[in-house]
Order: structure tokens, then C-alpha cells, then sequence
């Protein structure tokens, strides 16, 4: 099995270079035709709740409720993206099951 990208990071950042050091800490570029999706999901996901076993996925009404506030109307690979990066984003913040507490 292969190492993530951010172990392979981790390890060049540690040994000086800055561009695996710039990734770890800003995230790799994002293309300019899609950037704008990063902003949509930060802003809607300030509204998600959450319950004792961590934060809840983002829903369809969710989304629909921050379109209509906005006046935006995503398109569908944009809804998909949003959903793709809340998934990853709950995802990473789940603990380590390696990691001792």
C-alpha cells in the first residue's frame, strides 16, 4: 500500500523543502475555474451542526437554504463538489485510530 501524499510531504518539508512545506500548511492550488467552490463550501459549512459523535454532513436542504440566501444557483458539478469536499473534510477530522490519546 502506498503512503498518502501528506506522509511524502511531511517528510520533504522536513527536510527543507518549501514547496512540500507550502502544501502542508495552504493545500495544494486550487484550478482558477474551480476556486470559488472552496469559498461556497467554507461559507455554508459555518452553519452545520454537529452531535456528540462529531460534526454532521452537510444536507441537501442546507445547501438549498444558503443558494436561496445568496441568490447563487449551483450547477450540479458544483453541488457535487461541495458534497465531495465536506465528505473529505469530515473525513480528516476524524482521529487517528494509530495515533495513542
Amino acid at each position: 500500500m502506498r503512503a498518502p501524499r501528506r506522509a511524502h510531504l511531511e517528510i520533504l518539508a522536513r527536510n527543507g523543502d518549501a514547496d512540500a512545506d507550502a502544501e502542508l500548511y495552504h493545500g495544494p492550488r486550487l484550478p482558477p475555474l474551480a476556486a470559488h467552490v472552496w469559498g461556497w463550501w467554507a461559507d455554508i459549512a459555518q452553519t452545520r451542526g454537529g452531535s456528540g459523535f462529531g460534526p454532521n454532513p452537510l444536507t441537501r436542504v442546507e445547501v438549498r437554504a444558503w443558494e436561496a440566501d445568496e441568490g447563487v444557483a449551483l450547477d450540479p458539478w458544483e453541488r457535487r463538489a461541495i458534497y465531495r469536499l465536506d465528505a473529505a473534510w469530515r473525513l480528516s477530522q476524524q482521529p487517528d485510530p494509530n495515533e495513542e490519546t
